[in-house]
């Protein structure tokens, strides 16, 4: 099998199940935004720590898109602990990524994989809040209600199909692609036998699933790929299963958060709840679970027909669409050639591109945006409107990246 054979056919057939995770991450984000609950994730228990991480469970963000939501929430009076636990449940798997899994694995592996985001999710929130001080958010911090549901079923539809491409498939894409890659690079490049050094016993396949998954930015969706070659390369089912959860939960930018905003403390819980439950979840499945709730994952075999190629022709342009704004016959205006008054703003919770990319999309939706302009380094939103300087703050808060007073 060639290269590009393996590349498409992980991408076939991984379509249909990412079609129906990105819809479905759609429909969700227009009923349940973290601005809408913050009220019910308040709070020093145990039940607090559950409910922020049962939260974080469905919704399909990355551990970069992650940070500036957490943010947003802390600062809105969030504690650290279910923060934390926010942080931790919501990376490691998504209402997409479950999807996926469950085509690519099987559903027993998919539950399974949630299960592990919400258990320590709440573990890791819970932890950190014990003895913790209450938290109260400053008055000046607190955002304004996010926009109402659309009334009409148009209005819906443009919402879910506004979010799903120019987000959801926006931010995936890269990573996706990415783990495809990789996934192709280790099914063809690599002979079973180079990996038999690294997988000699569970124990050095746990070792060796951590330390591929720690430092790796890969999204819950984008691991799949690369999971799934492990296993064909003789990486045991509890192995991959933790390159999986720790893969999608860190990476150095989220680290970093956790570290400069909720302390060594939480930085410790963090990554000991991962490791810990992770381990402990993955000797379960290779030593207690019974081998018929997984027999269907070592004889997995691809049965491709009309529809998975319909649906991946679909998605391949639904990609490219995503990133119409870098052909240059779809871009928008300038600033210089635009008509209408410029405003700027620091916005301290844009991190990279994908925070700039979000913030970018949701302003043009508004019909008075006539063009923007981002610097990520300096966190610089500069935007050409007809809207007063106050609307686009709340405009900007509504898209959770309030701008700095």
């Amino acid at each position: 099998m060639t290269w590009i054979h393996s590349f498409l056919n992980l991408f076939l057939e991984m379509a249909p199940w990412l079609w129906i995770g990105f819809i479905s991450g759609g429909v969700i984000q227009l009923f349940l935004k973290p601005s809408t609950l913050q009220g019910w994730l308040q709070g020093n228990s145990f039940w607090a720590s559950c409910k922020a991480s049962l939260f974080g469970v469905p919704l399909p963000l990355c551990s970069c898109s992650i940070i500036p939501v957490a943010e947003q929430m802390k600062k809105n009076g969030m504690n650290k602990g279910n923060t934390l636990s926010f942080l931790t449940s919501t990376p490691s798997t998504g209402v997409d990524s479950f999807l996926a899994t469950w085509g690519i694995l099987g559903p027993a592996f998919a539950i399974y994989r949630s299960l592990f985001s919400f258990v320590s999710g709440t573990i890791a929130g819970w932890v950190y809040n014990i003895n913790a001080k209450p938290v109260i958010a400053e008055a000046s911090q607190i955002v304004k209600p996010p926009p109402p549901i659309p009334a009409t079923l148009g209005g819906k539809l443009k919402s879910i199909y506004s979010y799903t491409i120019y987000e959801l498939i926006r931010d995936i894409t890269p990573l996706l692609l990415f783990g495809l890659a990789i996934g192709a690079s280790i099914e063809t490049l690599l002979p079973k036998e180079w990996f038999e050094s690294f997988f000699t016993s569970q124990w050095t396949g746990y070792a060796s699933a951590s330390l591929l998954g720690l430092p790796l930015y890969v999204c819950a969706t984008g691991s799949l790929p690369i999971g799934l070659a492990f296993l064909n390369k003789g990486l045991s089912l509890g192995g991959v299963f933790l390159f999986l959860t720790l893969g999608p939960a860190t990476n150095s930018a989220t680290l970093a958060f956790v570290f400069k905003k909720l302390g060594f403390k939480a930085l410790v819980v963090y990554l000991g709840t991962l490791v810990s439950i992770g381990l402990a979840m993955a000797l379960f499945i290779d030593y207690l679970m019974p081998p018929q709730i997984l027999e269907n994952l070592h004889t997995h075999e691809m049965h491709l027909g009309p529809w998975q190629y319909f649906w991946s022709l679909t998605l391949a342009l639904a990609m490219l669409l995503s990133f119409k704004d870098k052909f240059l016959f779809f871009r928008k205006k300038t600033i210089d050639s635009a008509s209408g008054d410029v405003v700027s703003f620091v916005v301290p919770g844009m991190t990279c591109e994908g925070c700039a990319n979000k913030i970018k999309q949701g302003l043009y939706n508004h019909p008075e945006t006539k063009a923007v302009f981002i610097n990520v380094p300096d966190k610089l939103v500069k935007i050409q409107s007809s809207l007063p300087a106050e609307e686009i703050k709340i405009l900007l808060s509504q898209l959770d990246y309030p701008p700095q007073d």
